[in-house]
């Protein structure tokens, strides 16, 4: 039985921006609510509705998107990016959207204090007593925000890794007062681990499977004699906290293969990088911004194997849709041990292979590269049942 209605609260996203995530999470929810009042940006409005449309325009029905105006920020780091402080820009940008984020979720959840909210992030500032102070439930969804909580950035007082771990942990320990709150994970792991890291956590918390869009992608085969090497490639914002030192160190290990095209690495998404100094490593991004998404899936479809460098302490407590792209495109996945990727793993016969650490990871792929070692096959049908976003079961 479907509930009455909802009220989706999303402050956060803009663009692109979790744009996979948003829709699948959309679909789930006009199966479990008759009505979903959903406030966001113009932009994903509009991204919402082309993908809603094609899947059913009497879904879109179940809809009434209210725009709101997301901080962004652009202006300012342009501003400070001439002025050769992009750090300082950055620090004030997230400052800023942190304090939009909180006063756009009092004013709208004021509005609509006789309905369930959902919130699409968790306010690092806090929540609102429009959220602590209503008599029905709250439900909010946990990003990768969470993960700051175990590596906040030690290198500045100002940067958003160190504002994120303080606000985030006062966050999570305020006062509920009488809110109904409860904390959405995606994934048991992260629930787990969200748990033992704050004893006192003053929330209840869910888990749910990371809905994605799974449906297999057919692609033409390329024609053997035209390949150039092994492809190997990375997916998702690449910087230093995601393995970018370890696929430096990978492109040295495997210089002459990469020189006479016998391999090939590539950072299929954005970058936190300066590509000019590493012309072993091809960036499909030249300035680190977003990469359109067909040309990304174009690329991601062209690779023989994706690799995920994160340490082994990353994903404890936010889950990754890179994974999913691969699984999405049948490729093989070589990962550093991390316990989200290990939970994912535990459902797929074969495709997935975790290493214990980066070093590891390094020395297979250059045996690899050797004709030493072959890639793993896949059969990801296990996960397609489990993780796609038209299997997400929502008990809320």
């Amino acid at each position: 039985m479907k509930g009455k209605r909802i009220v989706f609260i999303d402050t956060i996203s803009f663009g692109l921006f979790h744009e996979q995530f948003n829709f699948a999470f959309a679909y789930a929810l006009a199966r479990v609510y008759d009505e979903i009042i959903y406030y966001c940006d113009p932009s994903v409005i509009a991204l919402l509705q082309s993908r809603l449309e094609k899947e059913s325009g009497e879904m879109v029905a179940t809809f009434r998107f209210r725009p709101v105006n997301v901080y962004q920020g652009r202006m300012l780091m342009k501003l400070f990016t001439r002025l050769n402080k992009p750090a300082i820009g950055n620090s004030i940008a997230v400052w800023r959207r942190m304090r939009r984020a909180k006063q756009l979720t009092q004013r709208i959840a004021d509005k609509h204090r006789g309905d369930i909210v959902m919130l699409s992030m968790l306010p690092p500032l806090g929540l609102p007593d429009s959220i602590l102070k209503r008599s029905l439930p709250t439900y909010i969804i946990c990003h990768g925000e969470l993960e700051m909580l175990y590596s906040p950035d030690k290198k500045s007082l100002l940067s958003p890794g160190r504002i994120y771990h303080q606000r985030l942990h006062a966050t999570l320990t305020q006062d509920a007062g009488n809110g109904k709150i409860t904390l959405l994970t995606p994934g048991e792991a992260i629930s787990n681990n969200l748990n033992n890291l704050i004893p006192r956590l003053s929330y209840e918390t869910k888990w749910f499977r990371h809905p994605y869009d799974l449906a297999p992608v057919s692609w033409p085969s390329r024609d053997e004699t035209e390949r150039s090497g092994i492809r190997l490639g990375t997916i998702g914002k690449m910087n230093r906290r995601k393995g970018f030192d370890h696929l430096v160190r990978l492109s040295h290990m495997l210089a002459t293969e990469l020189k006479d095209g016998r391999v090939s690495l590539t950072v299929c998404g954005g970058h936190e990088c300066q590509p000019k100094e590493h012309p072993l490593i091809r960036f499909l991004s030249p300035d680190g911004g977003m990469v359109e998404t067909k040309l990304m899936n174009e690329t991601i479809a062209g690779m023989d194997a994706l690799l995920f460098l994160y340490d082994t302490t990353d994903y404890k407590l936010t889950a990754s849709g890179a994974i999913f792209d691969a699984i999405k495109y049948n490729k093989p996945i070589l990962s550093v041990r991390n316990d989200y990727f290990e939970e994912v793993a535990k459902d797929c016969p074969s495709g997935i292979r975790i290493f214990e650490d980066a070093t590891a990871l390094q020395n297979w792929i250059v045996r690899l590269c050797r004709g030493e070692e072959q890639l793993p096959t896949t059969d990801y049908q296990r996960l397609r049942e489990l993780y796609d976003y038209k299997q997400l079961q929502l008990s809320i």
